[in-house]
């Protein structure tokens, strides 16, 4: 075996440890981010947003933190354990009891492990822009608020608004009003899709139609690419807010 064969092995070997965090933060300058990178961040994410979430309990469940710790009926009196002749009293040195202030005797952990560990993906999550920030709350972290789906749907309108400029069309204020209707649609169909869920929900394009009242064909002909180019744009701010976490984390 050469010189240079060993070196490489040697090189190999190093590496051969290292997970995906360290090439996600020690790859070169203008090198293309994969789909696994994408999809290792993603995952990140998610449960980073989710980790959080405490089962449902039952009724049963419910009660039990208000459990008496002791079914004393006097539990403040000390008991009688000195008998003087046929009497029994109370010596000075017990201790009298109090029954314990707290609404369980076992308290619940301040933070699980799962939550430390994944702090740093929640800090770089809200260090993100605005529009990034509520686009990752919206999809991955299952909050999806008046404010984020505002956020999400200005985005889609000012890439919607640079498109029109651009291809220098002038559209009536019926279609502009269609348009914006469309961008909360979209909004919620991107969401849904993007973050892989297996119960998605989506709403097809005749339901689409139908809320901005058009009809199929011309549907067709006047909104379907700009449906189309909405989706897009919400993929390339998916793209775009994963790419940034990666560079923080």
């Amino acid at each position: 075996m050469g010189r240079a064969e060993r070196q490489s092995v040697v090189v190999a070997g190093e590496n051969a440890g290292k997970g995906d965090r360290y090439w996600c933060n020690n790859r070169s300058e203008g090198e293309t981010v994969t789909p696994q990178t994408i999809t290792w961040v993603r995952n990140n994410v998610i449960f980073a947003l989710n980790c959080g979430e405490k089962p449902q309990r039952g009724q049963l469940a419910a009660f039990e933190g208000f459990a008496r710790a002791t079914s004393k009926r006097y539990g403040r009196h000390r008991e009688r354990t000195l008998k003087v002749g046929n009497r029994w009293y109370c010596r000075d040195t017990d201790p009298v009891y109090v029954l314990e202030a707290a609404r369980s005797k076992k308290q619940p952990d301040m933070i699980t492990p799962e939550e430390f560990s994944s702090a740093s993906w929640r800090r770089a999550i809200y260090s993100l822009d605005d529009y990034e920030k509520a686009w990752i709350l919206y999809c991955y972290g299952g909050k999806q608020t008046y404010m984020n789906h505002m956020l999400i749907c200005e985005y889609i309108w000012l890439r919607m608004h640079e498109r029109l400029r651009s291809l220098g069309k002038r559209i009536t204020d019926d279609m502009t009003g269609n348009l914006i209707k469309l961008t909360g649609i979209t909004a919620w169909n991107a969401g849904q899709l993007i973050s892989g869920k297996d119960n998605a929900e989506v709403f097809a394009a005749t339901y689409a139609a139908q809320e901005i009242g058009v009809k199929a064909s011309a549907w067709s002909q006047n909104y379907k690419k700009h449906w189309q180019f909405m989706y897009n744009k919400c993929a390339d701010l998916d793209y775009q807010a994963l790419e940034k976490l990666m560079q923080k984390i």
